[in-house]
């Protein structure tokens, strides 16, 4: 979901995203995939849930230094207030059920309820989670 938050980021210098200094534990889906088989494939799981998160979560500030790091050039994060962020995305023709999605997912992370970090993630992979720095520099470089 970075790249779809972060939208030309890499092209324009900038991340728009009214999440503040929210965090979130960012985990990638072959990771949740990796994750879902070992408690398809092995007893013992019937009736349980796990938090399938990160062992660190990241603000966009984060994710913009980040980018910048790896892009070689200055990635700057704005936060505007989600009218606004609503508005943008209006005047360039996202549908109103992503405005939704995206505002849902800020509003979230500006409530910090996306910033649970554990380390079942971990037990399943049998090593640490990809990072979003990684991540990062597998997508932009």
């Amino acid at each position: 979901m970075i790249p779809v938050f972060a939208g030309n980021a890499a092209e324009t210098g900038v991340i728009v995203f009214p999440a503040q200094e929210g965090k979130a534990s960012w985990v990638l889906r072959e990771e949740l995939a990796e994750a879902a088989a070992q408690v398809l494939n092995t007893e013992g799981h019937q009736n349980k849930t796990y938090p399938l998160t990160n062992i660190t979560s990241v603000s966009f500030s984060d994710i913009a230094k980040e980018m910048s790091a790896v892009l070689g050039k200055e990635v700057e994060y704005k936060s505007p207030s989600v009218t606004q962020f609503e508005d943008i995305m209006k005047e360039a023709g996202v549908p109103q059920v992503y405005i939704g999605m995206f505002t849902m997912w800020a509003t979230a992370e500006t409530q910090d309820a996306l910033e649970l970090e554990d380390e079942t993630l971990s037990s399943f992979l049998g090593r640490k989670p990809t990072t979003v720095k990684q991540f990062i520099e597998l997508i932009y470089r």
